[in-house]
């Protein structure tokens, strides 16, 4: 009995997690419909995360890493912290 309601837990928090981002991508893009004027704004927001991102992995570049996986980590690293 108890293997079943672990397994339906489980089931039932993948459906819950699916539909939270679901939601999280289909209402703002909703949103954007309704007021494409207040789309400008949105777009300056992800272009400047980009932005920086590109820097951080150029400066991680820099840094000669001797395996990808330290670059990568490098990457978050640097954008956790800035």
């Amino acid at each position: 009995m108890s293997d079943f309601l672990i397994n339906a837990g489980l089931i039932l928090t993948y459906i819950m997690i699916g539909t939270a981002a679901l939601a999280a991508v289909i209402y703002p893009l909703l949103f954007l419909a309704k007021n494409p004027s207040k789309g400008k704004a949105a777009l300056m927001g992800v272009g400047g995360l980009l932005h920086l991102h590109k820097g951080l992995y150029f400066e991680a570049l820099s840094v000669h890493y001797q395996q990808k996986i330290r670059k990568r980590f490098g990457i978050k690293l640097l954008a956790f912290f800035v």
